[in-house]
């Protein structure tokens, strides 16, 4: 049995989706408001705290959808109690905060929700690196409008990242940024086989997201990342419980790298 504990937009999203496959008892949320809200769509469910959900045993999985800030607090009570979790990236809103629940964690299912890492094409690159093909720059440039109520860095940046440490988890990185704003960001990143670049902007007509690989062959692949169906891969392997390498390990290494980039002499918007 299922519970979720943050429904807004994001996490009616991950509801809707779950709900599919999967049966519901509890949601979590802290307005009366979003009670009614989910309870006219949703009048089956019961509205429960934190405490109802850990206690209960029928409740095996919870979906964590709250806030970045309160991510940490949520799964390091819902672990204590044996909980699988689907949560929502990045896991934390500090490394320092993710290593201390991965110490937490035992035999229960963790899943980042770092969708982007389920498209066939970055799988097929995966097994292509692992067989000796070999990578020396890359891009990302990705345009949308929206997510502006999130530090762009923990919410947005940390995808990019995630998709480098995923193919390249032996590379260590250094990174710098060339710009950061509010709602846009641009990312020199250099190895010692690697280097690129990556550009965010969150306050763009356009929609795209896109992702560039140059071989030593200077043959170059494209992904357009801009996949629908992605978010159902994630929450089939949550549900299957597949694959478990995207959990708070990983996304302890993509928080490492994110605290980790340095900042040129720029001018960074106040936040």
């Amino acid at each position: 049995m299922y519970a979720i504990c943050g429904v807004g937009n994001w996490g009616l999203k991950l509801l809707s989706e779950f709900s599919k496959t999967q049966k519901f008892k509890y949601f979590c949320c802290n307005s009366s408001e979003t009670e009614t809200k989910i309870l006219s769509l949703y009048p089956h469910l019961k509205r429960a705290s934190l405490e109802e959900i850990c206690h209960d045993s029928s409740i095996t999985d919870v979906i964590v959808s709250v806030p970045i800030n309160k991510l940490g607090e949520f799964s390091k009570k819902l672990i204590a109690y044996d909980k699988n979790l689907f949560l929502e990236k990045p896991a934390s809103s500090s490394l320092k905060e993710s290593l201390s629940i991965n110490r937490l964690n035992s035999n229960n299912f963790i899943q980042v929700n770092y969708k982007f890492l389920f498209h066939e094409k970055l799988l097929n690159l995966k097994k292509q690196i692992s067989s000796g093909r070999q990578f020396n720059r890359f891009s990302f440039e990705w345009f949308k409008y929206g997510s502006f109520n999130n530090d762009i860095r923990l919410n947005l940046l940390c995808h990019p990242i995630s998709i480098l440490k995923y193919l390249f988890p032996l590379e260590d990185f250094y990174m710098e940024y060339s710009d950061l704003q509010e709602n846009s960001v641009v990312v020199n990143c250099f190895s010692d086989k690697l280097r690129g670049r990556i550009l965010i902007c969150r306050k763009s007509q356009d929609r795209r997201f896109h992702f560039a690989l140059e071989d030593s062959k200077r043959k170059i692949t494209k992904v357009d990342l801009n996949n629908s169906s992605l978010l159902n891969d994630s929450i089939k392997n949550f549900v299957d419980k597949t694959n478990s390498d995207i959990g708070l390990e990983f996304a302890s290494k993509v928080l490492k790298q994110l605290e980790n980039i340095k900042y040129l002499q720029i001018k960074v918007q106040e936040r």
